[in-house]
């Protein structure tokens, strides 16, 4: 009886082919080379966190602790911090510094101060009344305590003409008044690069000039404080 031979079967490969191996290599060096594209690039918050949540769903890791931070999300709190104290300084010296003072108001990433014109200067002119240098050393003294802060000074009029051999217009009393303020810090120790000053005239007015009333609001001088960048 002829033997019957078998031939040795070949061994079953076990677990995942071979080329899931190289596939795995290659979706890991490709998410690495986007982490660092990522990584170079300017972050912007919602992205930021889209991708973070599409990798913790995409590797199964539970939403936890956070280990990272958004360097811009930092910054941009830190400021907030920062304009949050230097208003409430501004609220704390404003009502007794100027009586009749517009209220604090913010803007933007700026704290803004409007005080009635005729506070600070008499009717038609640009010199300051000496009686109210005291409380612009109230501004002056917060300036220097906080030295990453600037001042934008504007000097804004109604709409009534002027026409002086001083002032050809409202435009030069605007703008000369602005000046004026500027002079008085940077003579009470302010660096002159944290300041600057500008004039609108009546061209930005608060109210529509319609009566004496409404005028007079108009006629104002506004401290800008900037937190610098």
């Amino acid at each position: 009886m002829a033997r019957k031979i078998i031939e040795d079967e070949e061994p079953k490969e076990e677990g995942a082919p071979a080329w899931v191996v190289t596939f795995g290599d290659m979706m890991s060096l490709l998410l690495t080379f986007f982490v660092l594209l990522l990584s170079f690039s300017e972050v912007d918050a919602v992205k930021y966190r889209a991708l973070s949540e599409s990798l913790r769903e995409a590797f199964g890791i539970h939403r936890g602790q956070t280990v990272f931070n958004n360097p811009q999300e930092t910054q941009k709190e830190s400021r907030k911090g920062t304009s949050g104290e230097l208003f409430d300084s501004l609220k704390s010296i404003i009502p007794q510094s100027f009586p009749g003072a517009m209220p604090n108001q913010r803007d933007g990433e700026s704290t803004v101060v409007r005080v009635p014109g005729t506070l600070l200067f008499e009717s038609g002119k640009a010199t300051l009344k000496p009686e109210m240098l005291a409380s612009l050393r109230t501004m002056v003294d917060l300036l220097k305590s906080k030295p990453g802060v600037v001042l934008q000074v504007e000097g804004h009029t109604d709409d009534v003409p002027i026409s002086t051999v001083q002032f050809a217009s409202n435009w030069e009393l605007s703008a000369s008044r602005a000046i004026a303020v500027i002079r008085f810090f940077m003579a009470e120790g302010i660096p002159a690069e944290r300041l600057s000053a500008a004039g609108y005239a009546d061209s930005r007015p608060l109210v529509p000039n319609d009566g004496p009333e409404n005028r007079e609001v108009n006629r104002r001088v506004e401290f800008r404080f900037v937190e610098a960048s």
